[in-house]
């Protein structure tokens, strides 16, 4: 179960790959923004509202986040093989 692939901090790897931080901010804050993204035969459902509703998330929580690069990389990891997936995004806030 642990062998799936994810995407963690612009890069593809596997969940049993991927360290987070136990002081990371989306954990010790609740400063973050979680949104899941269904995919059928390859094809994102809701894919507007899904990015409005982040969208409008970053801007009432005054987040820091360079937006284009989130929806960058929801774009650039084809799922198109698979007849159902799910890609699950978590936005938080970095220390400065």
């Amino acid at each position: 179960m642990t062998n799936i692939p994810a995407i963690y901090q612009g890069k593809l790897n596997t969940l049993d790959q991927i360290k987070v931080s136990p002081l990371s901010r989306a954990y010790t804050f609740s400063d973050s923004i979680y949104e899941v993204i269904p995919y059928f035969s390859g094809r994102p459902l809701c894919f507007k509202e899904h990015l409005a509703r982040m969208t409008q998330s970053i801007n009432l929580m005054s987040l820091n986040v360079n937006f284009e690069s989130v929806v960058s990389d929801i774009q650039t990891h084809e799922i198109s093989a698979l007849s159902y997936a799910i890609k699950v995004i978590l936005i938080t806030q970095r220390f400065s």
